[in-house]
């Protein structure tokens, strides 16, 4: 039978109603009546000051009485507004009306929202009987948006009163049944410890120290060679790269940002998981999204990335699926804050990601391999401790997880030792330490500080010969050294003097031209003349160059310093051009 508009508007109302008392809602009724009802919204979660709802069925009312209605309301808002923080609420206003009277209630909750106490405190909805919402309060943040947004979806039924009432009744024990055990279960959960979460922020914390003493986190070489996940170098064999990213930081900032994460995420879910499932997953997050990047990247790709984030954002897939798939396993108000929280978290991390120099091939990995191994159910809470009584084939899954979690928590200690016993990072503060590198095809050679490598031969002109040392993960700095033949051997100190001032006139004129600051002076090195050539550019780089007149070439060495490059890892150019010597043929 059809109903009519007063019976639609009574439907509406009991739909609204059962909408915010819908099992996972976390909603708390207090008052019940035919025409009204009060429950507390939102009551699973952990909020600073509790929120109220309460619903009214305005059939036929004209202004004055709806006014009237909502006075108390507002007299007792204002009242928790002056009184002791503790017993302050928010209120949110819905009034269900026939359509014919949605015009005239809207512009009653539009005024008494206009001279009340602005949101959050106060919120008002006014929802007609075919499920239109208006409002002059937004749907998007507010605790009862939800249910309300579902209502233009669904069917109307009008119950009897008693019957509806009933069902208002059950659903509450549920709520307050669900609650309970919600209780009970975080109280479980604060019994447990985390060490292994505070044992990573430990480690993390350790490495950047070290980073620090090696160099700082601004100088790549420092990164790359305690173990910054660089493709290239990863497809070229450097496996312990995938783990050992995971420990370090960029910054003071990329640090801090990702221990705090580590530290409400960590202690959540080593809680939940226990210690042995929850090092598995982080570690194996990590391992996942420097994978995912590699594979991404590829060969070509010279850059480097590092940070805890991919493992991160695997403990964030892993708390997503654990929301979204309790299994039972959780009580439902914990399983859907879990997934609130992780949603939401993801959603601002995939922002993150979207910025400049975030590798977020690493963050996608990670979360989907934290998600896959909880999807898959391979690792699922462990919040019971074992019955005394079990028996060894209830025992070994357990044994299993234990296993896995010393391998995964091996493999990571051991790619950072591995890490720091291939690199050497301790020699970028030891420019002193050198090696002989023969030049080629010409018979020279010169000593090159250890830090920067053997150096690959580089591209030079016609007859000249050079030999670069750039690899931006080892050394601090790029040194090219350029041997380039004289048309005719110089045989005498004057006829050096005299070319090495033709060049000095070039470079002279070269500097006027120069849209960076370039500064020359003479020198003599071996007792040969040497110009010294230095450029700053605006971002604190800078290029120094010598270059000496010798019998049968002219030498040059040239040094690009990135900026955040301390000093003391630079070698000074004129020892090393003192260095020089001819090599028997």
């Amino acid at each position: 039978m059809e109903l009519s508009e007063p019976e639609r508007a009574a439907a509406r109302f009991q739909a609204v109603l059962s909408s915010l008392l819908a099992p996972g809602r976390g909603a708390q009724l207090f008052v019940y009546g035919p025409h009204e009802a009060r429950l507390q919204v939102g009551a699973d979660t952990q909020r600073g000051v509790p929120v109220l709802a309460q619903v009214l069925l305005g059939a036929g009312e004209d202004a004055v009485v709806l006014r009237h209605r909502l006075r108390p309301l507002l007299d007792d808002l204002a009242a928790s507004r002056a009184a002791d923080p503790d017993k302050r609420f928010y209120l949110r206003i819905i009034v269900v009306t026939p359509q014919q009277d949605a015009e005239r209630v809207d512009e009653v909750l539009r005024s008494v929202a206009a001279a009340a106490p602005a949101a959050p405190a106060l919120q008002v909805f006014q929802v007609s009987s075919d499920g239109t919402i208006r409002s002059p309060s937004s749907l998007v943040w507010s605790e009862v948006g939800p249910a309300l947004r579902e209502q233009p979806k669904l069917p109307l039924s009008l119950l009897p009163e008693a019957e509806f009432a009933a069902r208002c009744e059950e659903a509450a024990q549920k709520t307050r049944q669900h609650l309970g055990q919600a209780r009970d279960f975080a109280q479980l959960l604060e019994s447990r410890r985390t060490p292994l979460t505070y044992g990573l922020l430990g480690l993390n914390l350790l490495l950047f120290g070290l980073t620090y003493l090696w160099g700082g986190p601004d100088v790549s070489a420092t990164l790359g060679r305690l173990g910054a996940a660089a493709p290239a170098r990863i497809l070229a064999g450097e496996w312990w790269r995938l783990l050992a990213a995971t420990a370090l930081h960029g910054g003071l900032a990329h640090l801090m940002f990702n221990s705090l994460a580590l530290w409400n995420l960590g202690v959540l879910l080593e809680r939940l998981l226990g210690s042995a499932r929850f090092l598995s997953l982080y570690v194996l997050a990590g391992l996942g999204g420097n994978l995912l990047g590699t594979a991404l990247t590829g060969l070509g790709d010279f850059s480097s990335s590092v940070g805890a984030s991919g493992a991160i954002c695997g403990l964030l897939g892993a708390a997503a699926a654990l929301g979204w798939r309790p299994r039972g396993e959780l009580p439902l108000p914990i399983a859907q804050n879990l997934k609130r929280m992780a949603m939401l978290n993801l959603g601002l991390t995939a922002l993150v990601s979207l910025q400049a120099h975030v590798d977020w091939r690493a963050h996608l990995g990670g979360a989907l391999a934290g998600a896959a191994l909880t999807f898959l159910g391979l690792l699922r809470p462990t919040v019971r401790p074992p019955a005394a009584g079990d028996t060894l084939p209830t025992r070994l899954p357990e044994r299993a997880h234990l296993a896995l979690s010393l391998a995964a928590g091996g493999a990571l200690l051991a790619s950072i030792g591995v890490a720091m016993e291939h690199g050497r990072p301790w020699l970028l503060l030891r420019p002193e330490q050198r090696q002989r590198i023969t030049l080629g095809r010409v018979s020279l050679s010169l000593e090159v500080p250890v830090s920067f490598g053997a150096g690959m031969p580089g591209t030079s002109g016609e007859g000249s010969l050079s030999r670069v040392f750039d690899d931006l993960h080892e050394s601090p700095a790029e040194l090219t050294v350029i041997v380039v033949p004289n048309p005719q051997p110089l045989a005498t100190a004057a006829e050096r003097e005299h070319t090495a001032d033709l060049q000095w006139q070039a470079h002279q004129a070269a500097a006027q031209a120069s849209e960076h600051p370039l500064t020359s002076r003479r020198l003599t090195v071996d007792d040969r003349p040497v110009i010294e050539l230095t450029r700053t550019f605006p971002s604190g780089g800078r290029v120094q160059q010598l270059q000496q007149v010798r019998t049968d070439y002219t030498v040059m060495l040239r040094l690009r310093i990135p900026a955040g490059v301390p000093g003391r890892m630079v070698p000074a150019l004129d020892e090393l051009l003192s260095t020089v010597r001819e090599e028997p043929r």
